[in-house]
């Protein structure tokens, strides 16, 4: 199925669901400018796979919002041009890149992506997160929290002046989890405030800090907890 948003048209529902049932395939497009989705709980690879295309200016928001939700599942969200963004609407929103499935979030061209409370990336044991953060003016912020690696397999790549911006990092958080953030490149940041950077804190994690790339916490601490690498 293919659902297309555009031209300062508006869907409200109250939860979206792409690639809702195993073996179905699922897309979204929100295009231009003044063409938005608002849901309460938003599902980008349900049981199966879905995709979502936020372009030119085009927004979605969210209260919770999982891509790649269930194990076996696949979730691909894509925000890309200045004005385009996938924002929370409620003050306990999350986002879980890889809950139990895959999950994969590119961010791209000044696109913008926010949650007032965790961003999470591999969530549940057997899960992969992915998300990258490429270019100037693109830019996730999460208002506290973010957590990469939990107990699945989690990776944050920030790039070419991307930046990423909460409240506390931690990079392989439960044991058998793994972790890796990428900052690389002049004007590429990874900013966590007045939070922690802990690098390791049941689980794996790597942070790799390159080309001129900033990285900026209160606190740093690499292998935090017993059985962290």
């Amino acid at each position: 199925g293919i659902l297309n948003i555009t031209n300062g048209a508006t869907v409200k529902s109250s939860c979206g669901s792409i690639g809702n049932r195993s073996n179905s395939i699922g897309t979204t497009y929100v295009d231009g400018a003044g063409s938005s989705w608002s849901c309460d709980v938003l599902y980008v690879g349900n049981w199966g796979q879905g995709r979502l295309n936020i372009t030119d200016g085009g927004t979605v928001s969210y209260r919770t919002g999982y891509i790649g939700y269930r194990s076996g599942s696949t979730g691909i969200v894509s925000v890309d041009g200045a004005d385009s963004s996938l924002n929370y609407n409620n003050a306990s929103s999350d986002i879980y890149v890889g809950y139990r499935g895959q999950g994969t979030l590119n961010i791209t061209n000044g696109g913008h992506v926010s949650c007032f409370r965790y961003g999470y990336i591999g969530h549940e044991s057997g899960s992969t997160g992915t998300v990258s953060v490429d270019g100037a003016g693109s830019s996730w912020r999460c208002f506290s929290e973010l957590l990469v690696g939990i107990w699945g397999q989690g990776t944050l790549e920030i790039n070419n002046g991307g930046n990423v911006t909460c409240s506390d990092c931690t990079i392989g958080q439960a044991l058998g989890s793994s972790g890796d953030v990428t900052v690389d490149g002049a004007g590429s940041m990874l900013d966590c405030g007045d939070g922690g950077l802990y690098v390791g804190d049941s689980g794996q994690g790597i942070l790799n800090i390159t080309n001129g790339a900033t990285v900026k916490s209160s606190c740093g601490s690499i292998g935090n907890r017993s059985n962290s690498i």
